[in-house]
């Protein structure tokens, strides 16, 4: 029997963690948003999820409460449609007890409550984490 994650699809359209490994923190301009279907297994059912895409990117990010807060920090808009153009900068960090991808959080700004925590696990340019 095979470890599922030898089963995940590593060309998949969408962004996941390891596609970071080695160049996390990874700096990029948000082109444009787009709602596209995915499966949920907690309700056994196809969902719809905001996703962003990249400039010279082939995937796009699917968005959660999280990283949807933190670009809303980051640009200053809460409105998808006016981050187009904007730069962020993607992460690799430990959410819970996996890894995953997180928007970097700007010098003093806080999560709201809601947010789950999350710690960076690479080194931020200048290396600190």
């Amino acid at each position: 029997m095979s470890h599922w994650r030898s089963r995940v699809c590593r060309d998949d359209k969408h962004l996941h963690h390891w596609d970071l490994e080695g160049v996390s923190p990874l700096e990029v301009t948000i082109e444009a948003n787009e709602d596209d279907k995915v499966y949920n297994s907690d309700s056994n059912e196809e969902t719809t999820m905001l996703f962003i895409r990249f400039k010279g990117a082939q995937k796009s990010l699917g968005l959660n409460v999280t990283n949807a807060t933190i670009i809303e920090a980051v640009t200053g808009e809460s409105d998808p449609d006016k981050w187009a153009g904007k730069k962020i900068v993607l992460r690799r960090a430990m959410c819970r007890d996996d890894e995953c991808i997180r928007v970097d959080l700007p010098e003093g700004a806080k999560l709201p409550g809601a947010c789950p925590k999350f710690a960076y696990i690479d080194k931020k340019k200048g290396g600190t984490k």
